[in-house]
């Protein structure tokens, strides 16, 4: 949660009502400004994905083994666990990066989801480089088929994408899932 600009808030999506207060943590990883450059809404949340590079990943659960503690399963469990930690420079050491995927807010900049992630990223957050507005169902099957094997060279562990219509009032209207 930013207000005026500044983070004021973060937390973890938790059971989906009630998450945990990870603000401290939060101010480690890149991806995450503590200020938004140029003007941004008085009050916004974002919605984002703190991650582990692989490099990053494989790097900790080598530096786990040595001294002989437990190895993290994958760089999602890795990335969560480290969230959760009391000591945020035992965080920022484990390099997490951060990716934004939707903004919540009263004043938004636009009324499509795809020109409000492009104000976000003028406002210093990191927004994939992958993202596409496809007008049709073909650019949509390429979209997918081409991400089906790339996805595999990306930098981040990733077990798919996501499809999300463009249009806020239309997607307020369609309502939300996790699936």
């Amino acid at each position: 949660r930013y207000e005026n600009g500044v983070l004021v808030e973060g937390a973890t999506r938790g059971d989906g009502i009630t998450g945990e207060n990870i603000t401290a943590n939060l101010r480690t990883v890149r991806g995450v400004p503590e200020r938004l450059k140029g003007p941004a809404p008085a009050v916004l949340e974002v919605r984002g994905e703190v991650l582990m590079l692989k490099d990053d990943f494989l790097a900790l659960n080598a530096a786990q083994e040595a001294r002989g503690e437990k190895r993290f399963a994958n760089p999602r469990n890795a990335a969560s666990g480290t969230l959760k930690l009391q000591n945020p420079s035992e965080v920022a050491r484990r390099r997490l990066d951060s990716y934004l995927y939707y903004l919540l807010g009263e004043d938004l900049p636009a009324d499509t989801h795809y020109d409000n992630m492009m104000a976000a990223k003028t406002w210093g957050f990191k927004i994939s480089n992958a993202i596409r507005c496809c007008r049709s169902l073909d650019e949509i099957f390429d979209f997918i088929r081409y991400w089906d094997t790339e996805r595999r060279n990306l930098p981040v562990a990733t077990d798919g994408i996501v499809l999300k219509v463009n249009d806020l009032r239309q997607q307020r209207n369609l309502g939300l899932t996790a699936k």
